[in-house]
Order: C-alpha cells, then sequence, then structure tokens
C-alpha cells in the first residue's frame, strides 16, 4: 500500500510541476509577444509523463540501504532516468520544437525534480508526525 501511495503522490506531484512550468513558459513567451499552441494531446501528455515519471521512484524508496554514497547514485541514476524519460515525452508530445525550448524543457526538469524532492519530503515528515502523536498517545494511555 505505501508503495502504491508514493506512485500516486508523485504522479499528482510530477503533474503539477510540469503544469507550472509549461505555465511560467508560456507567460515567458506571450510577454515576448509569441504564443504557445496548447494541442488537445498536451494534458493527457503531461499526465502520462507524471505516471510514467513516477514509477523510477520506487528505485529509490525499495532499497534500505543507509549507505549515502549508494543513496548518492541511485539519485544520480534516478534523475537521469527520469531526464531521459521527460525529454523523450517533450520530443514524443511535441514539447519543444527548438533549441530554446529544449534549454527550457531541461531547466523546467530541475525545478520539477526539486519540487517533487521538497513536497514529498514535506508529506512524509507530515506522516511521520502524526504517527509518532499517534504512538505517544498509545504511551500515555498504557
Amino acid at each position: 500500500m505505501k508503495k502504491i501511495k508514493i506512485l500516486f503522490e508523485q504522479a499528482i506531484l510530477i503533474s503539477v510541476g510540469i503544469v507550472i512550468c509549461m505555465s511560467i513558459e508560456a507567460t515567458v513567451y506571450h510577454l515576448l509577444g509569441d504564443d504557445i499552441a496548447l494541442r488537445w494531446y498536451h494534458p493527457l501528455s503531461i499526465l502520462l509523463t507524471g505516471i510514467c515519471c513516477a514509477f523510477p521512484s520506487l528505485i529509490l524508496f525499495n532499497s534500505d540501504s543507509s549507505n549515502s554514497s549508494n543513496f548518492m547514485v541511485r539519485i544520480i541514476i534516478h534523475a537521469s532516468l527520469l531526464y531521459v524519460m521527460v525529454i523523450g515525452f517533450g520530443y514524443i508530445f511535441n514539447w519543444y520544437k527548438e533549441i530554446d525550448g529544449f534549454i527550457f524543457l531541461s531547466c523546467s526538469f530541475l525545478l520539477v525534480y526539486v519540487f517533487v524532492w521538497v513536497s514529498q519530503s514535506w508529506l512524509s515528515k507530515k506522516d511521520e508526525n502524526e504517527i509518532n502523536s499517534a504512538l505517544n498517545e498509545i504511551r500515555d494511555e498504557e
């Protein structure tokens, strides 16, 4: 059940991050005098990207190793895999046509990656606090 919760949270956070970045990109292009055409399949592509990019997160959360160098290797592999997936989805779904779109997508990836990590950490900390509070109440009753 925990894995399903992690996948669901990751998919939502990734999709929201992509929507925020696409909104920023559209605003920047609009202020510069250009427009971005939103195609009918873009919302579906964002959702599909969020769902597919959530699965590699199991690489990070599946191992019980507490070795920090091993964890850093997994983060690098995770980030690289997600970057390749996002660039691939961007190419398939025509999110970028020129080099400036590719650069913006790469920068957006970094922002979304950090956003998801911070959000996931906050959600995990919130869950930990709720569990600790419940355990303290049980201890107090005994």
